[in-house]
């Protein structure tokens, strides 16, 4: 992870910098991807922001988990954050339950809780960047997704 996560908005941060440096760094290949995803009535079909982003975010959620040390920050920031943060902490948690088959040991509990919290953070940022431009001609998205 690039920035130490002291706090439920320090990993916010480093998310959306995160996000936003994939965005630049894949803008074409998320503008050809965006062309598939065109309907006959010219608007962007929803599941482009579903499928594409969804793919991103778990790609990005696995970088950030990578280290123990890292999960471990990453879920105590959400747990004892606000309400509003501690609600990405109960909403992986309660995902992550029964999933290990068994193998409750707590750091791999706590990875896959922090996954899911970065993962969710992710979708949100991406939802964020990409939807402003959501029915605009591909000239329109490359300028937003380059004024990130």
């Amino acid at each position: 992870m690039k920035n130490e996560i002291n706090s439920f908005y320090d990993l916010e941060q480093s998310v959306k910098q995160t996000v936003e440096a994939y965005i630049q760094d894949n803008r074409e290949d998320i503008t050809t991807a965006r062309k598939e995803y065109i309907e006959d009535n010219g608007k962007i079909d929803g599941f482009f922001y579903e499928d594409e982003t969804r793919e991103a975010s778990q790609t990005l959620a696995n970088d950030f988990v990578i280290y123990y040390s890292d999960t471990w920050a990453i879920c105590q920031a959400s747990r004892f954050g606000t309400m509003e943060e501690m609600d990405y902490f109960d909403d992986a948690e309660s995902q992550v339950l029964g999933c290990h088959h068994g193998q409750m040991y707590i750091d791999k509990c706590m990875t896959s809780i922090a996954y899911m919290i970065v993962e969710r953070l992710c979708m949100e940022f991406f939802s964020e960047f990409l939807l402003v431009a959501t029915n605009a001609p591909d000239e329109e998205l490359c300028e937003a997704i380059e004024a990130l």
